[in-house]
């Protein structure tokens, strides 16, 4: 028996006609397809990538990167065409993304040191969770 199509996040191995893990062929893919070429007496089968978690970026179709691998502390991001790179969108938690230059930066330092959830509000960041023992003073 074999498989004719697959569930979501899965794609037909055309060399086994099974069902193999999207982000077990490619790192953070969840969107793919596969296709098969031949080169002389060789048979390449090729992975191709659409879409990835919400903590990668596609960069090209046979490559999903990391978030945080291009900005630190990144949490969800996507491709910024026009940069041609990786671009910010939610930092993890403890972090507030600066929206002047994309990049996340500690909720806790200097002058909120206290503070454990934060966000940017123009180009103040504010505070909106303190950590254990501190209190949101109005």
């Amino acid at each position: 028996m074999s498989c004719v199509t697959c569930v979501a996040n899965f794609y037909l191995d055309p060399g086994s006609l099974t069902c193999q893990s999207c982000s077990d062929a490619l790192a953070g893919c969840t969107i793919c397809t596969s296709s098969t070429s031949t080169s002389g007496n060789n048979t390449v089968n090729t992975v191709h990538c659409s879409g990835c978690a919400s903590s990668y970026f596609l960069s090209s179709p046979t490559t999903c990167v990391l978030c945080n691998t291009v900005k630190a502390n990144c949490q969800i991001c996507n491709f910024n065409l026009s940069a041609n790179s990786g671009q910010c969108l939610t930092c993890a938690p403890g972090y507030y993304l600066n929206s002047t230059d994309l990049a996340c930066y500690p909720c806790g330092v200097a002058p909120a040191n206290s503070c454990s959830v934060c966000s940017m509000n123009g180009t103040s960041m504010v505070c909106t969770a303190c950590l254990p023992s501190y209190y949101l003073l109005n």
